[in-house]
């Protein structure tokens, strides 16, 4: 080891030509929040959804709306058609249901103004047909006019590119008599991209600059601080480069890793300079001090990392992608980590031979609280007891969240939207009945009209669902304009006498609903959903429908939103894997390397209480388990274990419980400043997910500290306060 650190300079120069070598390519990554990177179904229903995707051309829809506009308006239909148009020939838009099509059917070329005659037409045919209602695209009450879209997106900046553009084409049509509005998950995910963009390029400095701050405050030395920050930014740098090189992005989920990495490594190196200060202080000369600091810190160091690591690797076990990616990948980080900080950090102490100021108060801070707690052991056992009973009334309080909509800010323009025109009656997030029941002619189409009729009937019934849209809507509409009657065509006859032009674009509409090989898509518009049982109760009763309809025919439900409420499920199922996993690896670990099922118990119990703590704590204050939250979990164990088996570990090799609060006491209580405030910088963000994730981290890593300092001489016990040392 000694050899090792005789040219720490090149060392250094290695490190660096491998952070920048390597680092470079954190520059290339892109930033996706794409629904598929959140879709957590099994490989059947992906391919199932990417079948439907395919064979019909669409999947999602966007609601164009211009509040304001009138039906009996000739200039109103106008600015709509106008709309339309531009709307349909934006790249990503398959297809546009909206009143234009009925102003084109009456209308043989473009006019400056529509006659009364068009108007009266118009408006007759949008009453007698209900398609136009049940799917808000007229709306007498309010007054609005809108127009729905039908999409199919294609790369991670395809949503966040289409919104804007929509939002664009309708505020230029908005003149001073309109209130346009863009709605549909489809602009809720170019949402969710922007809020990650701003967090991480507001928040991530934010959080650099707290730990820079604090790395000042703790050390009062910029060369302590050069030691401390440059290893861990280095491999926060190697982390997201590591996500490109592996052909993975940034998300909601996944921006989390850059911070997480900063604070954890910073709170590792931490331990390593608070050591080495002491050492100093001490009387060892520099060289000494840096190289007996790697002698003593080397395993706990190890360990700590080792398994933190080990907790973002169970992560791994989650069928959210998103969620998975972030697990794997800080595991692999936080072992290069291991590696920058545990050679890194000593040689910077080595060559740049800071003079580090500790306050002795400080240092003794977590020996006084450990001599309290051995003074007064049953009344902290007594108040762990009614920490651990509010824990277990908390945590079957928690609950999971369905409703993605909840995770924007309330006062963001694609919320609000969104849940007034829910409180309206207009439900934006589709799901898709696929009937596989060839139809290989207008013939046997028409002859399957009806059921499909009632059925769509059926549905439209349904708690929550506010619409439903299939070719039985398109054959109502062409044998109104052929017949004057709002019913289904008895014969083919209503379709053989459309002009060319409009029978070509009847059937180019009617390919988003039918293909003649593989059947029809119902497109059922639903309320969002705030539980799982609403969703569950939902789709059995769309299953039963179409089996009443259609015996015999396969039908499977898909689409969009299908696959993303399938998320919550998945979430619980991984927080309760991932720390089962990680606890079970953790307590063998303990018992491995302290030799003492005593020692390794209490370790474990100091351990887990700050998580069970901090997830009670989401289920009293109503909290719900999200893409976000799932993660705590993982992490604030990862935080407990790092500081508490540094704790062990001394009190292993001195024998007291109050020597090792001396030894390890000044390097707990700074990496808990550090985690808690580098995690809590999140909680300035606008952004709900980042804001639940940061407090609540932040939360856990003050409530291990408490019970590191108070629980852990309490649970080890007298019988640990021998003479000796290290």
């Amino acid at each position: 080891m000694r050899r090792f650190f005789r040219r720490p300079r090149a060392v250094l120069a290695v490190m660096t030509i491998l952070v920048l070598g390597v680092g470079h390519r954190a520059l290339l990554i892109q930033l996706d929040n794409s629904p598929e990177t959140f879709f957590t179904a099994d490989e059947e229903a992906r391919e199932r959804y990417q079948a439907m995707v395919e064979t019909f051309g669409s999947d999602e829809v966007v609601l164009v709306e211009l509040g304001g506009a009138r039906l009996d308006s000739a200039e109103d239909l106008q600015t709509i058609t106008r709309l339309a148009a531009e709307v349909e020939s934006l790249p990503g838009v398959v297809g546009v249901l909206s009143v234009a099509q009925v102003v084109e059917q009456m209308t043989d070329e473009p006019q400056e103004e529509l006659d009364e005659m068009v108007v009266e037409g118009v408006a007759r045919e949008v009453q007698a047909l209900p398609l136009y209602r049940k799917l808000g695209i007229v709306r007498p009450e309010l007054p609005s006019l809108a127009l729905i879209a039908s999409i199919v997106m294609q790369g991670p900046r395809a949503r966040t590119d289409l919104t804007r553009a929509l939002q664009e084409v309708a505020e230029r049509h908005a003149g001073s008599r309109y209130a346009p509005a863009v709605a549909g998950l489809t602009p809720t995910h170019a949402a969710f991209d922007r809020q990650t963009r701003r967090s991480m390029f507001l928040f991530m400095p934010a959080t650099v600059v707290a730990m820079i701050l604090l790395g000042l405050a703790l050390f009062r030395s910029v060369r302590a601080l050069v030691a401390l920050f440059f290893p861990v930014a280095g491999t926060a740098l190697l982390g997201v480069a590591g996500l490109e090189l592996a052909g993975q992005s940034l998300n909601l989920v996944t921006a989390v890793l850059p911070p997480l990495v900063l604070a954890i490594g910073f709170a590792g190196a931490i331990h390593l300079v608070s050591h080495y200060a002491t050492l100093c202080e001490e009387g060892l000369e520099h060289e000494d001090a840096a190289l007996r600091t790697i002698q003593d810190k080397l395993t706990p160091t190890a360990f700590a990392f080792g398994t933190t690591a080990l907790g973002f690797g169970s992560l791994g076990l989650s069928g959210v992608p998103s969620v998975m990616v972030l697990g794997l990948g800080s595991a692999a980080t936080l072992l290069t980590t291991l590696v920058l900080v545990t050679f890194g950090t000593p040689c910077f102490l080595l060559v740049l031979r800071p003079r580090i100021h500790m306050p002795p108060h400080r240092r003794r801070l977590l020996e006084n609280l450990a001599r309290f707690s051995l003074g007064r052991r049953w009344l902290v056992l007594a108040g762990a007891v009614v920490l651990v009973g509010l824990a277990a009334a908390g945590i079957p309080r928690l609950r999971s969240s369905i409703n993605g909509m909840q995770l924007l800010p309330e006062d963001m323009a694609e919320r609000t939207t969104y849940e007034r025109l829910e409180r309206e009656g207009l439900g934006l997030a589709n799901l898709e009945l696929w009937l596989h029941l060839p139809l290989p002619d207008d013939a046997a189409l028409l002859a399957a009209a009806p059921r499909l009729e009632r059925l769509a009937g059926r549905l439209d019934g349904l708690p929550r669902v506010t619409g439903v849209v299939g070719v039985h809507d398109l054959l109502q509409s062409v044998n109104y304009r052929m017949t004057g009657s709002a019913a289904l065509p008895l014969s083919l006859a209503a379709l053989e006498l459309l002009p060319p032009a409009v029978r070509q674009d009847f059937h180019g509409q009617l390919d988003h609903f039918r293909h003649q090989q593989h059947g029809l898509k119902l497109t059922i518009f639903s309320l969002t959903a705030d539980t799982e049982q609403q969703v569950e109760s939902l789709k059995r009763a769309i299953g039963e429908a179409a089996a009443e309809f259609f015996p015999g025919v396969e039908a499977e439900i898909t689409g969009h939103y299908a696959m993303l409420i399938a998320t919550p499920g998945s979430l619980m199922q991984t927080l309760v894997e991932s720390l089962v996993l990680t606890v079970v690896v953790v307590a063998a670990l303990f018992l491995l390397f302290l030799r003492s099922p005593g020692l390794a118990l209490a370790g474990m119990a100091a351990n887990l209480l700050p998580v069970a703590v901090a997830i009670a704590v989401m289920g009293w204050i109503g909290i719900p388990l999200d893409v976000a939250t799932v993660m705590m979990g993982s992490v604030a164990f990862g935080i407990a274990v790092d500081d508490t088996f540094h704790y062990m570990f001394h009190l292993r090799r001195s024998g007291s419980i109050t020597r090792a609060a001396a030894i390890a006491g000044q390097g707990i209580v700074g990496t808990t400043i550090v985690v808690a405030s580098g995690f809590g910088v999140l909680g300035l963000s606008g952004f709900t997910p980042m804001i639940r994730f940061g407090l609540l981290t932040a939360f856990a890593a003050l409530v291990a500290l408490i019970v590191d300092a108070l629980l852990l001489p309490a649970l080890v016990g007298r019988r640990t306060e021998k003479a000796g040392g290290e």
